[in-house]
């Protein structure tokens, strides 16, 4: 019987990892990254690198990969930042965290936390909160005050709620340290399928392909 058709690059049973073993393994992928245009092309080249590596393992130590890490991971002001989707991302895939957006409007968004189905509490973000902080003077608030709004409601309810679902690191996005806003999509919980978690496996394993060929080419 014929092999069914697929598009992946690669098929395997296992996932492939990408492993760092070394200050030279974070050296070398930090480089791969930061020549590839992905943050840009300034002048100095050597703090691109530096920054990336440092990118690298603050997400890898949160538990993402290093494709993952290295676009969804910002220093700012010397901290680190994730993007809401990395947020997102750290509670879904948690096995004890849990949570559910209860209201999303343009005005406000409450999201609901729990910790295997008990209930941990709630977290509220409104325009009138985000007004006072002074945060409605960026356009990005008035284009995508949803998205904004559920971003600052998700980082502020996993520093109170779930402080380890990061591995220690603290839960801020970009925007609270003050750096660029950038909108987000709600991510919202579903109950995990096996057609979703093999997806989700095959796509993990054709960025650390990409990641393992480049390194070896370097």
């Amino acid at each position: 019987m014929p092999p069914p058709h697929t598009t992946a690059l690669a098929t395997t049973s296992q996932p492939l990892a990408l492993t760092v073993t070394s200050v030279d393994d974070l050296a070398r992928l930090a480089r791969v990254f930061a020549s590839s245009g992905l943050f840009g092309r300034g002048s100095n080249q050597e703090a691109a690198i530096a920054e990336c590596a440092v990118r690298l393992m603050a997400g890898m130590e949160a538990g993402f990969s290093p494709f993952a890490s290295a676009v969804g991971v910002h220093i700012i002001n010397g901290r680190p930042a994730f993007s809401a989707n990395l947020l997102a991302q750290a509670i879904k895939r948690h096995p004890v965290y849990d949570y559910r957006v209860l209201e999303q409007t343009s005005t406000s968004c409450r999201i609901q936390f729990r910790a295997s189905r008990e209930v941990l509490g709630e977290s509220l973000f409104t325009l009138e909160m985000a007004e006072r902080a002074g945060l409605l003077r960026n356009p990005t608030w008035k284009q995508y005050p949803e998205a904004m709004l559920f971003a600052r409601a998700l980082s502020s309810g996993m520093r109170t709620h779930c402080p380890d679902a990061l591995g220690g690191a603290p839960a801020y996005v970009p925007e609270e340290l003050g750096g660029d806003v950038e909108p987000v999509d709600v991510v919202q919980v579903q109950e995990p399928s096996v057609r979703s978690e093999e997806h989700t496996s095959e796509l993990q394993s054709h960025s650390d392909l990409v990641c393992r060929l480049l390194l070896e080419k370097k």
